[in-house]
């Protein structure tokens, strides 16, 4: 985690090629076997937040806005084939000690 102007190239590059290129690869994967019987559901995991402004997070909650319009788009795109999509945005919660 970082703010955006601390975070590297390579640390970028990173963040995006896990939570955003292998979401796509995995989904790629899976939805051939989805569409034979016309049946299965997506969910892919977020953050509550991931599109807004946290404060050192912006790369991080980046990724998770691509991965929310991602799926919001695939629940149009894989609808009429019988296949759900659901983003799940988890939530951090502070504890004090």
């Amino acid at each position: 985690m970082s703010a955006v102007e601390e975070a590297s190239d390579e640390e970028v590059k990173q963040n995006y090629e896990v939570n955003v290129f292998g979401l796509l690869k995995v989904t790629r994967a899976v939805l051939p076997f989805m569409r034979a019987p016309k049946s299965g559901h997506i969910i892919n995991i977020s953050l509550v937040g991931g599109p807004t402004d946290i404060v050192g997070w912006g790369l991080y909650g980046s990724t998770k806005f691509a991965v929310e319009g991602i799926t919001e788009t695939m629940v149009k795109e894989l609808a009429p084939l019988g296949i759900h999509a659901t983003t799940v945005a988890l939530a951090f919660l502070e504890q004090s000690f």
